[in-house]
């Protein structure tokens, strides 16, 4: 019994606020403010249609391929530095400005240097995983 009220506690606030928000969107045809049916119509779209395919799965992949490539480079990287006495004083300079600018500051860069490509976008997802 205990289980079935911690349950009831859990999800009656989400519940409860998502019917509010379509009681106060029937009827609206606001663009910025979204019925709770179009937002289901628009989310079964794209999880279970074409857009799945178009959308989704290249963007799972390039993420995948992005957080890989971080991590062996990272890993890589870390301990070839961390081994290599002359290397690291070599690099360490040029890392520590690397790691003052912020991920997002390089997107604009990285998208006139490279383009908007796929490429560009993994190295993105690099960039901020390193």
């Amino acid at each position: 019994m205990k289980i079935l009220k911690n349950l009831g506690y859990l999800l009656g606030l989400p519940v409860l606020l998502v019917l509010i928000w379509w009681a106060a969107t029937l009827g609206t045809t606001n663009f910025f403010v979204p019925t709770p049916a179009n937002l289901v119509k628009t989310f079964g779209e794209v999880w279970f249609g074409e857009r799945f395919f178009t959308d989704v799965l290249p963007s799972i992949w390039r993420l995948v391929v992005g957080v890989v490539a971080a991590i062996v480079i990272g890993v890589v990287g870390g301990v070839l530095i961390g081994s290599i006495r002359w290397l690291r004083a070599l690099l360490e300079p040029t890392l520590e400005f690397f790691r003052a600018i912020p991920p997002p500051v390089l997107v604009p860069v990285l998208m006139l240097l490279m383009g908007i490509t796929d490429s560009m976008k993994v190295v993105v997802i690099i960039s901020g995983c390193l």
